[in-house]
């Protein structure tokens, strides 16, 4: 068997067992028996638990692009853009569980060394600057930071990825959790300046 081959078995088992364990559920031991080495190999190719998890991530985000067509661009009201926004976004959590699962163990685990900004980093700014976009013009209030509303939107979707096995994007239940959080995403964020049914 070749190195790479070994290395490759290894990253797959510790991804299987990440997604659903987490970094601190997961041990090296369990990941070298579940990839059929020793962990004194695991060792070799990675150094330690660490740098393996480092490599699951960036193995899931190179594996899960985010197609953001149609959604960052600023021809489009409030409405119609957090409407693209939710709903890829939600498409994306049910399409991709375990790229989610990483994320989600991410922001569990290692919220306080914010390790979970690695995910969807550039996506999540240019969000950013679109809502400080739609404040500037009025549609959005200022008394909340950009970086909270494009975060609580993207939080939206997990409860999504945990029901999973029992939702999917073409059931009418997901449909009506979808548009509920359109609307009530407008007008939690609608600027008192206007009216926000015209958003």
């Amino acid at each position: 068997m070749k190195n790479i081959t070994r290395k490759e078995k290894i990253l797959d088992s510790a991804c299987e067992i990440f997604t659903v364990k987490g970094y601190h559920g997961t041990s090296t031991t369990e990941i070298a028996k579940h990839a059929g080495v020793s962990q004194g190999l695991l060792f070799h190719y990675f150094g330690d638990k660490e740098n393996i998890w480092n490599m699951v991530n960036q193995k899931v985000m190179q594996s899960n692009k985010w197609d953001d067509t149609g959604i960052l661009k600023l021809d489009q009201n409030f409405k119609e853009f957090l409407g693209n926004l939710i709903i890829k976004g939600s498409s994306l959590s049910l399409k991709n569980p375990e790229a989610m699962r990483v994320f989600t163990w991410n922001h569990l685990e290692f919220a306080s060394q914010q390790q979970d900004e690695q995910f969807f980093a550039a996506e999540m700014q240019e969000c950013q600057k679109i809502f400080a976009s739609y404040q500037e013009q009025g549609q959005v209030t200022k008394d909340l930071k950009p970086e909270f509303m494009v975060r609580f939107v993207f939080s939206l979707t997990h409860p999504l990825v945990l029901n999973q096995a029992r939702v999917t994007h073409e059931d009418s239940d997901c449909t009506s959790y979808l548009n509920f959080c359109v609307d009530s995403v407008k007008k939690a964020f609608a600027s008192n300046v206007i009216n926000p049914e015209s958003l």
